[in-house]
């Protein structure tokens, strides 16, 4: 072996590797191993590891991944080496191969959902462990499921083949990859512009949910017929790789899980795997779309080397397209290349990481600066470029006013100012998008070190729960940006929302309520981020029964995300729901039908009809139809979210079980009983089998089995399982106001038995939970209050019943306003009880006028027949049999009809 001057090898730091002299020595010695057989290599390795031990690991390091330089994605997959005949695939009716990467096959399949079919494309992924890579994708599959684009390709489902093989279910796409796409069309510049900016949109959607792709290149991204594009295999890198997660920690090998003619260097080197990283894969897939060749044509592994150690030059786009053009090959106009779009590309393609765009988002609004005709932030314009570009994007006025040049001279100074002011405004509103941009990738960068550090490579005694999980999050926040108020009030309204998302609303209160202030002074109302903290904090206000200030939150939410993103934009849409169900909780149902309809109409123009997204908002629009006991069309809305939601998380998902017991609520309004129980019971397997045994809502599931055996008449399952639903909620909540939906279950069963004693009991259990943990002005109190009255009226305790009767009323009027039905039913039940079992005038009269008071608030003001019904149906007032009913028991108490 060749040494330095002295006859010995010299040793290498890894600092050095970016300097001329220490790339040359590691690509010399590489150079000098490469053709050697394996076995010789490693003694040689060996031997140079006693003089050299850096160099040496850095080389064994090197060859190790050379070896591996194509992606698990497309290597031998074991039993599949020899041959690609069509797998057998429960569930699946496999078609036609649709292509193949080294020894891995790509399938057309269809999926049968229940009658509900759907085009997959099967992976059968080889050069991993199958138990690994399924064992993975279990727990990577929420995140996965999570990504929700029209612009992205979904991962459906993971299992084996009948040989044994891994495979992945993922959406099909029909079309064309990117380039056979716009060279078969013969895309214009602009076209091909427009296009691979909402491929940066999709890209830019996923690392908003901490998913870098890693692998992006043509053949990732498909376009259909119609010119929409969809990336393909998001996240599938996380699952192959179990070192490099969507956490994007360090990976300690190179050439791993890329393809290295679209690799950043970073990647090259094993790096930290970030956001940057798919900036730079980026770069590259637009240089070839608009030149026809990548910027780096390498052929050995030597030169892929090369460009992971130190910057290598590579031609701009105009001038590599001038090289086509002279050699003959069809390529875009250099011209039109030159200036701009060299420069947009020259950064997105930067060495180091810190000199490119520093988001997606970024790097899109460059390329619609440049579509617009103005000065892009990657070329720093002259005075004469903007003037030029002004004039550019005023063509037609600017040949219009060519018979006055005279005066367009005596004017110009005039003119230009005003040119300059308005490219003021537009950097200005540049600027912003770009500081966003940024602000949300430093979001997703702080999330990412804190979910890294749950890791269990770094926690090597026990993986870190949810909770642990959030308070080093919340420390993190307070001792990292301790400097950085408006970062530190961005992350800590984040965070809190997560809190009030597991049911600690106390802390969630604490980070949310100081981040609000904190960004409205700095920020103003109508920030977007100002906008999502006054989401969170609205949230936890509903989630605590305070309803008004959770309407009011959401509304100033609602017009600050209008002016901050626009009327119909997707974050509107979905916001609309979450205000729905705020007015829904008010009893304000007209108003919440009117957000629920346009958020649903929102939500379809903007990320499809079909989209998770849109799934949810039918789920909650249906349980507005269940208040308003439209009981066909909530079972239609609730049917229709059930469907969108199997497809999108599959019908094993805690989403989509979830939504099968709202079905099965509809159900029990029906009287279809044996179908609400069937439901039931499939929606409680569904959460057992995701969560295990003693999961945080367990309660709501066994509440539910309960009155589904109640309805049935099997009082003794009912019971058992009312009786499980309590301990559950004690056991995951401790003292939780869900506990009391049970024990009211409980009492049911009791008085059914016959047993009023054991009713009184329970109901006295519920209220004074609701009390403990609600306080005295909820709406369940005042139902622990109405059931209590009527179990001391079966008991024929006449004054305590006329006592609860009193007490629900004022807690209604407290928390309702006059249009809710609950208040007409509350003030007819005191009426109708002092009517009948207090004989004195007083009491008659006192009954009598809350009889009418009742029958008033329920009877729609106008005149037109059709109104009335409208109005009936959208504030969801008593139907007119219970009106009847109180009409019988005025008529008994001496009295008419009311007027209205």
């Amino acid at each position: 072996m060749k040494g330095t001057r002295e006859g010995l090898p010299r040793d290498v730091w890894p600092e050095e590797l970016s300097t001329d002299r220490g790339f040359r020595l590691l690509r010399a010695r590489f150079d000098e191993l490469e053709d050697l057989a394996p076995d010789a290599r490693a003694e040689q390795l060996q031997e140079l590891a006693k003089q050299a031990p850096t160099l040496a690991a850095e080389l064994a390091s090197l060859f190790d991944q050379a070896a591996r330089v194509k992606s698990p994605l497309d290597a031998p997959a074991g039993s599949m080496t020899a041959r690609s005949s069509i797998p057998n695939i429960e569930g699946y009716r496999v078609g036609r191969l649709l292509g193949q990467g080294g020894s891995s096959w790509v399938f057309l399949a269809e999926q049968d959902l229940d009658g509900i079919e759907r085009r997959v494309a099967l992976k059968l992924v080889g050069g991993v462990e199958a138990d690994r890579f399924l064992a993975r994708f279990e727990a990577e599959k929420r995140i996965l499921a999570g990504l929700e684009h029209p612009g992205i390709a979904r991962l459906y489902d993971a299992g084996r083949t009948a040989r044994g093989d891994a495979y992945l279910a993922m959406e099909y796409v029909e079309g064309s990859d990117l380039l056979s796409f716009c060279e078969s069309r013969r895309a214009s510049l602009a076209e091909r512009l427009r296009l691979f900016v909402r491929i940066l949109g999709a890209v830019g959607y996923a690392h908003q949910n901490l998913v870098v792709h890693r692998d992006l290149k043509p053949a990732n991204i498909m376009v259909s017929f119609a010119g929409n594009p969809k990336l393909l295999d998001f996240g599938i890198a996380a699952l192959l790789d179990p070192e490099v997660g969507a956490e994007g920690v360090r990976s300690e090998t190179l050439l791993r899980l890329l393809t290295p003619a679209y690799a950043s260097p970073e990647q090259i080197r094993g790096e930290r795997i970030t956001t940057a990283t798919d900036v730079y894969s980026l770069g590259v897939v637009l240089y070839e779309l608009l030149v026809g060749q990548r910027p780096h044509e390498t052929t050995t592994v030597g030169e892929e080397l090369e460009r992971g150690y130190r910057e290598v030059a590579f031609a701009p786009p105009s001038a590599a397209a001038r090289e086509r053009v002279a050699r003959g090959e069809r390529t875009l106009e250099p011209r039109s290349l030159a200036g701009d779009l060299d420069a947009i590309v020259g950064k997105a393609l930067r060495s180091d990481p810190a000199e490119r765009y520093r988001s997606v988002a970024e790097f899109a609004e460059d390329l619609e600066r440049y579509l617009a005709g103005r000065p892009v932030v990657a070329r720093p314009a002259s005075w004469w470029n903007r003037a030029a570009k002004a004039v550019a994007r005023h063509r037609a006025a600017s040949v219009a006013i060519t018979a006055t040049v005279l005066a367009a001279v005596l004017g110009l100074g005039g003119h230009i100012h005003q040119l300059g002011r308005e490219r003021d405004r537009a950097d200005r509103a540049a600027d912003r998008a770009r500081r966003e941009a940024e602000t949300s990738a430093r979001v997703a960068d702080f999330l990412t070190s804190i979910f890294a550090a749950a890791n269990p490579s770094e926690q090597p005694d026990r993986p870190l729960t949810g909770i642990e999980i959030l308070e080093r999050g919340a420390a993190s926040v307070d001792s990292t940006l301790a400097r950085e108020p408006e970062m530190r009030a961005r992350m800590n309204a984040l965070l809190g929302g997560i809190w009030a998302q597991v049911g600690e609303l106390e802390r969630a209160e604490s980070l949310v309520g100081p981040a609000l202030g904190e960004l409205e002074r700095r920020l103003g109302p109508n920030d977007a981020a100002t906008a999502s903290a006054q989401v969170a904090l609205a949230q936890i206000r509903h989630s605590q029964g305070r309803e008004d200030e959770s309407k009011d939150l959401f509304e100033k939410a609602l017009a600050a995300r209008r002016i901050a993103l626009g009327p119909r934009h997707a974050k509107v849409g979905i916001l609309l729901g979450q205000y729905g169900n705020a007015l829904k909780a008010k009893g304000e149902f007209s108003a919440a039908r009117e957000a629920f309809q346009e958020g649903l109409k929102i939500l379809a123009e903007t990320l499809g009809p079909e989209s998770a997204e849109s799934g949810k908002a039918w789920g909650n629009y249906g349980l507005l139809l269940f208040r308003t006991n439209e009981w066909v069309e909530c079972a239609r809305a609730t049917e229709r979210s059930l469907v969108i939601l199997g497809k999108v998380y599959g019908r094993e998902s805690a989403r989509y079980a979830t939504t099968l017991g709202n079905l099965a609520e509809v159900r029990r309004q029906q009287k279809r009983y044996a179908e609400a129980l069937e439901a039931a019971q499939e929606s409680f397997r569904i959460f057992q089998k995701n969560y295990g045994p003693g999961w945080k809502n367990e309660t709501i599931q066994r509440n539910l089995l309960g009155w589904s055996y109640f309805d049935l008449g099997r009082f003794s399952e009912a019971q058992a399982e009312f009786g499980r639903s309590v301990e559950a909620a004690f056991r995951a909540r401790g003292r939780h106001p869900n506990a009391a939906w049970p024990m009211r279950g409980l009492a049911s069963v009791a008085i059914e038995q016959g047993q009023l004693s054991e009713a009184r009991t329970q109901y006295e259990r519920a209220l004074g939970l609701r009390l403990e943990t609600r306080g005295p002005s909820h709406w369940e109190v005042a139902q622990s209050l109405g059931d209590l009255a009527d179990i001391e009226g079966r008991l024929g305790h006449r004054d305590a019943q006329e006592s609860y009767l009193r007490r629900a009323l004022t807690v209604r009027r407290e928390v309702h306003d006059r249009t809710h039905p609950d208040l007409a039913r509350a003030t007819a039940l005191l009426g109708e009880f002092l009517c009948t079992a207090r004989k004195g005038a007083d009491g008659v009269a006192e009954g009598k006028s809350m009889i009418e008071e009742a029958i008033l608030l329920s009877t729609p003001t106008p005149t037109n027949p059709e109104a009335q019904e409208k109005a009936a149906i959208a504030s969801a007032r008593p139907d007119p049999q219970e009106i009847a009913a109180w009409q019988t028991a005025l008529g008994r108490c001496g009295g008419g009809r009311p007027s209205t």
